[in-house]
């Protein structure tokens, strides 16, 4: 058995928890058994869905989990050998012992960060949301948080099937996204004229909508929607951090204009997982999808990654990088 350092939220959150709210503690790592191998955590994916445990209690005893990639340093798994790299669950440590049919063998063929962003979850979900947009060319297709992992390659794959692409983010993040990747306009969600902006930057309005927000964004975009227009809804970010209503203004449009909303989950998609994923790699490799990522280097650095995401900085998938 070894001792590793691991990351503890002492009490859940009602809001996005303060760097005050974790605890660096250590934790026992015991020895593996039949099926399980021990991991040394190379780096650890935050993400938005994560504030929805740690405000209910969901991580017991406030051990979080997340994606990671790993490689593994004991293993009592015929399938897992010492070192091997593995990307699955893991709680915030720099080692654990978990169960081997948890964890998925790499051989990469892009950069390790890729599979937990634009190769990975996020590439497949973005995957997932465009493919039930079908967006067609010429079509208007609207991008909310565009400036994070899963809406640029939202974005890119809109672009790739001839879809005009209006990227939406926080201050001057929407401008960047849209020169990026030569979108047709990026909108200021900050900014106090934005449903007047968005408007201007969808003069025919809009056809398709990935939503991965919430009602600031959905409302307005509902106002500029064409008739039979199609949304697909990947996330609430901003109605996370607590249980009030969600309301819409322009709910009546729904009806009005014929608008239809596609609720997905990648957890529903499970059987696509793997195509989508060898797909994923070759656009990579070809150049075909690309992406920024924000890498924040050293465990200590976690929560306040964790932080940053949650409060829009920085452009593309936020990662912590604990070692080579």
């Amino acid at each position: 058995m070894i001792t590793a350092i691991g990351i503890r939220l002492v009490t859940p959150s009602a809001g996005v928890p303060e760097r005050s709210d974790f605890a660096f503690e250590p934790f026992d790592v015991p020895d593996p058994r039949e099926g399980e191998i021990v991991i040394r955590t190379i780096m650890i994916s935050v993400d938005p869905y994560l504030m929805m445990p740690m405000r209910s209690g969901g991580f017991p005893e406030g051990r979080i989990r997340s994606r990671v990639i790993a490689r593994v340093e004991a293993s009592a798994a015929p399938d897992h050998a010492v070192g091997d790299l593995v990307l699955g669950f893991s709680r915030w440590q720099e080692r654990e012992c978990v169960s081997a049919a948890e964890m998925r063998r790499l051989d990469p063929v892009v950069p390790l960060s890729a599979y937990l962003g634009i190769a990975g979850h996020s590439g497949f979900t973005a995957m997932i949301g465009m493919r039930l947009l079908d967006p067609q060319p010429g079509q208007t297709v609207v991008v909310s948080s565009a400036a994070g992992m899963v809406g640029l390659v939202a974005c890119q794959l809109a672009r790739e099937a001839g879809a005009r692409v209006v990227a939406i983010a926080g201050g001057d993040k929407a401008r960047r996204v849209a020169d990026l990747f030569a979108l047709a306009a990026g909108v200021d969600h900050a900014a106090p004229n934005f449903a007047m902006s968005l408007a201007a930057a969808c003069p025919d309005g809009i056809d398709r909508h990935f939503e991965n927000v919430g009602a600031k964004i959905l409302d307005p975009v509902l106002a500029v929607a064409n008739d039979s227009a199609r949304i697909a809804l990947c996330g609430l970010i901003q109605h996370y951090g607590d249980d009030a209503p969600v309301c819409l203004a322009n709910f009546r449009s729904l009806l009005m204009k014929g608008i239809s909303i596609h609720p997905f989950s990648i957890y529903r998609h499970g059987d696509d997982y793997p195509a989508a994923l060898r797909e994923l790699e070759a656009k990579v490799v070809s150049g075909a999808l690309r992406a920024p990522e924000t890498i924040h280097e050293g465990f200590e650095t976690t929560p306040d990654a964790f932080r940053a995401m949650m409060e829009g900085d920085g452009i593309g998938k936020h990662l912590v990088k604990l070692a080579d």
